[in-house]
């Protein structure tokens, strides 16, 4: 399991669901004592965060849709 970006917690294996459970649980641990200046580090690694749930899902649909059509006769 590789993470996506260094100091995300979303690793490629995991399910988007599980993924957003993670991120949810950490922003409530940062944001609790956050200095002004952190902002807007933190806006922009959720942007990637939340694009990154995104691409996960997506990939996932595809697979899934793939491996349907495979059994398909």
């Amino acid at each position: 399991m590789t993470p996506l970006f260094p100091s995300s917690p979303i690793y490629r294996d995991e399910e988007p669901f599980k993924a957003q459970v993670i991120i949810a649980k950490n922003r409530a641990k940062q944001t609790r004592n956050m200095p002004s200046a952190c902002w807007k580090q933190t806006k922009f690694m959720r942007k990637i965060e939340d694009y990154a749930i995104q691409e996960i899902s997506k990939r996932r649909v595809r697979e899934l849709l793939a491996s349907e059509k495979g059994k398909a006769p």
